[in-house]
């Protein structure tokens, strides 16, 4: 298992490194065992990894952070990066505190000394509990004709060259589930990832508060969603679950597996509500796609909080019903999809904009993910590229399940043509004579 798992991350760890025919630079893939280890144990081995292949990751995480915050901002998140972390599963914070071991962070709290210190990692972790970095888009389509959900979402993230540099796949490997984070080096939360049954989520925020405030113990979203996949093959019980959390900002959460798709719209402090493809929805942000569900940082239900006032969530909602208006009654292809996520029209709230740092489009049938990523100098973005990866294989698994489903359906005519035949055999006795 081990020398399969090692074999596997050397195999993608060395496909990252490969030339790309394009300008796009792969994120770096990390195969993680994680059914055999303990939280500090994963984290180590998360931090080696990282550092093998980041050797100046502490530079580049100060740095980002003092381009993101204000000194001021800074110190009012401190506090309530405390707060929260201790509302995090202990195995979580083991194995983030092994990182930051592995990684020797033991300088202090200072923004731009081209250091990292343990209180800094834990802020970068919870950048989406506290602050308004993870905006973006997201569309998902139902294509309940073929039972083909398709999934996507724009991630709009304020990047430098040096947080472009450290973006990874961390596929964890658990005894009984495999989980794929799309994120950056060493940090341990989900804000867009998979698991092998086909479940995706994806976190978008929902608040124009620029850093949070409140010092109430709440729960980390990006942490609770690597708990769903664990645990979760469908949008039902997932969003239940999740539905029921207690969060300091406003959130939604894109939602598909292998037969549906949903979006949960969650205010801060609030239970949450479900939105389906039929759900009432405001009359400022018309929709006439019963097979789609778009998403912008804002809440559209009915029934939900109303703050849709920003022209960029109003702009991309209706480009969303445009670019959707040639496929009424269709099913859309990937490549259709892929199509509506690079619309480039209006650029300064445009779909894809200069701060999309990940373009991500996951089919759930067959776990397939389409990933685009900004490059770490930023060039021409006329012609974004997609890149396909295969991350968990179904073929095997299908299989089995097709083989198994044909020799139980074998066993029971046998029964069934051996029950009737003794039945037969029965009835066809001769008569007792009187004699």
């Amino acid at each position: 298992m081990v020398l399969s798992l090692l074999t596997r991350s050397f195999l993608l760890g060395l496909l990252a490194f490969l030339p790309s025919p394009s300008v796009y630079a792969r994120p770096v893939v990390i195969s993680i065992d994680a059914g055999s280890n303990n939280g500090a144990q994963i984290g180590t081995f998360i931090g080696l990894e990282a550092k093998k292949n980041f050797p100046e990751l502490e530079k580049r995480y100060d740095s980002y952070l003092a381009f993101l915050l204000s000194p001021s901002q800074f110190k009012q998140l401190l506090p309530q990066v405390n707060s929260l972390k201790a509302a995090i599963d202990p195995d979580y914070q083991a194995e983030v505190n092994a990182i930051a071991a592995v990684w020797q962070l033991n300088t202090l709290d200072k923004l731009g000394d081209n250091k990292l210190s343990v209180n800094e990692f834990w802020l970068l972790q919870l950048l989406p509990d506290l602050t308004a970095v993870n905006k973006g888009s997201a569309l998902a389509v139902a294509n309940r004709s073929d039972k083909n959900p398709i999934a996507a979402r724009n991630l709009d993230w304020k990047s430098t060259p040096e947080l472009r540099s450290l973006q990874t796949i961390n596929i964890y490997q658990y005894e009984d589930r495999t989980l794929v984070s799309l994120g950056f080096a060493g940090l341990a939360g989900v804000i867009n990832g998979f698991n092998d049954q086909g479940l995706f989520v994806s976190l978008l925020d929902a608040t124009e508060q620029q850093a949070s405030t409140s010092l109430l113990p709440q729960n980390s979203s990006s942490f609770d969603l690597r708990t769903l996949l664990k645990h979760f093959d469908k949008i039902a019980p997932a969003g239940h679950e999740l539905a029921q959390k207690s969060y300091s900002r406003g959130h939604q959460v894109l939602f598909a597996d292998q037969g549906n798709i949903a979006v949960l719209e969650q205010p801060a402090g609030e239970i949450g509500k479900l939105r389906k493809t039929h759900s009432a929805i405001i009359n400022e942000m018309p929709w006439n796609h019963n097979e789609q569900l778009a998403v912008v940082n804002c809440f559209v239900l009915k029934a939900s909080a109303h703050n849709c006032y920003m022209s960029r969530d109003h702009y991309r909602w209706g480009r969303f019903a445009h670019l959707l208006t040639a496929f009424l009654d269709q099913n859309l292809s990937v490549g259709d999809v892929i199509t509506v996520m690079q619309d480039q029209a209006n650029i300064r709230q445009a779909i894809f904009n200069e701060d999309t740092l990940q373009s991500i489009i996951f089919t759930p049938k067959d776990r397939a993910l389409y990933l685009y990523t900004q490059a770490v100098t930023k060039s021409d973005e006329a012609h974004p590229s997609i890149e396909k990866y295969q991350l968990i294989q179904t073929a095997s698994k299908d299989k089995l399940i097709e083989t198994v489903l044909l020799v139980l359906g074998i066993g029971i005519l046998a029964a069934a043509w051996l029950y009737v035949l003794r039945n037969g055999k029965k009835n066809k006795r001769p008569p007792l004579s009187d004699n």
